[in-house]
């Protein structure tokens, strides 16, 4: 049980863990605890369901898959940079901050 314990130190969603320490506290009739596994492993084995039925359209649509993994990676452009020094971005920040400062007169 310490093995499972340590296990669930390191990924506190692993569903076997939860699943033997449920039927390892059931064994040993600590019902407290085995409810409280078994808890856990329903609702982490709801998670993996749900990875099931939107499989398909994640496999079709990498860029709304990559959005749902927890940690993920957006990929950067560059942007234009005009001869002011000042990016595309920056330069129309400043015309829109000064028409609205026209706007408020």
């Amino acid at each position: 049980m310490k093995v499972l314990e340590s296990v669930l130190a390191i990924d506190p969603e692993d569903l076997q863990a939860h699943y033997n320490l449920m039927l390892c506290y059931n064994g040993l009739g600590d019902e407290t605890k085995a409810k409280e596994h078994q808890a856990r492993y329903l609702r982490f084995k709801a998670d993996e369901a749900a990875q099931a039925i939107t499989g398909p359209y994640r496999q079709l649509n990498p860029e709304d898959n990559n959005e749902r993994q927890a940690i993920h990676e957006h990929v950067s452009v560059p942007l234009e940079v005009s001869k002011t020094g000042r990016s595309a971005e920056q330069s129309s920040a400043r015309v829109r901050s000064a028409a609205s400062l026209g706007a408020s007169r």
